[in-house]
């Protein structure tokens, strides 16, 4: 968890006022991907193991943002 919320306002908007490159994002994706290879975690053996798991989380998620909102129809979970 992060202790310093200003230190990170801070680094997120340094991050924002940089341009961003499409051939610097593609080779960072690559080399995680590689990583992630490397340790054993890419590919999946099985792509939809968990599936069941992702789909119950996301309805959950919905039913409370549906509980949220107000009667006038403002959504008080998103500012």
């Amino acid at each position: 968890m992060l202790k310093s919320t200003d230190r990170w306002r801070d680094f997120e908007r340094s991050r924002r006022r940089r341009p961003t490159s499409h051939e610097r994002n593609l080779r960072v994706y690559e080399a995680l991907w590689d990583e992630a290879r490397a340790l054993g975690t890419l590919p999946p053996d099985d792509p939809l193991e968990g599936i069941a798991n992702d789909i119950r989380r996301t309805r959950r998620l919905r039913r409370a943002q549906h509980r949220v909102r107000t009667s006038s129809g403002e959504d008080r979970a998103d500012p």
